[in-house]
């Protein structure tokens, strides 16, 4: 399968946990993958063809789409059984040195839910470069960085996200996401 057992087995506590969150609903599960299974999809994710995108007052990053069969399918399962269905739609991103994706009004996010994950390895706690999330009032809820995890973050009216900007620290490293996404509906 391929997703850690101790995950597969607590499905129903995992939803419970996530319906429990009020401000920002998500859920963090680290060491995710079985090990053979994350290196395996950390690998093929550094072959995707990434294209640079940049614009200059929304963001820059690096992003390739995702095929289908790149993802294990012991994934697709255990989402389907956590939140009711799959997510079709998967796109990879590459943030180094200089990159970020700010808050914009034009750029504002529908609710729904998302799906990431980490596969960032030996990041430097100085280097930027943490997605955060922040509520209507303005409450910033990041997220940890940990290669071989899976955050849950259900996006409810007001929620929205950023990248914060990558500095010079992160010395050459990338950070390394698997971004899916829910529309609510």
């Amino acid at each position: 399968m391929g997703v850690n057992t101790r995950y597969v087995n607590a499905v129903k506590q995992i939803k419970t946990e996530l319906q429990k969150r009020s401000a920002v609903p998500s859920i963090q599960l680290f060491d995710f993958f079985e090990e053979k299974e994350y290196w395996r999809l950390r690998k093929a994710m550094q072959h995707l063809p990434f294209r640079h995108e940049k614009k200059l007052l929304y963001f820059s990053y690096s992003a390739a789409a995702v095929p289908q069969h790149l993802l294990p399918s012991g994934l697709l399962a255990f989402l389907e059984q956590v939140l009711g269905k799959k997510p079709q739609h998967w796109m990879a991103y590459r943030f180094s040195w200089k990159d970020y994706c700010l808050l914009h009004d034009k750029s504002i996010e529908k609710p729904g839910t998302d799906l990431i994950l980490d596969c960032t390895e030996e990041w430097p706690k100085n280097a930027g470069g943490k997605l955060i999330y922040t509520d209507a009032e303005g409450n910033g809820y990041p997220l940890a960085i940990q290669g071989n995890s899976l955050a849950i973050i259900v996006r409810k009216k007001g929620i929205q996200k950023f990248f914060q900007y990558v500095n010079h620290y992160s010395r050459g490293r990338e950070r390394l996401l698997l971004l899916g996404t829910l529309e609510k509906g």
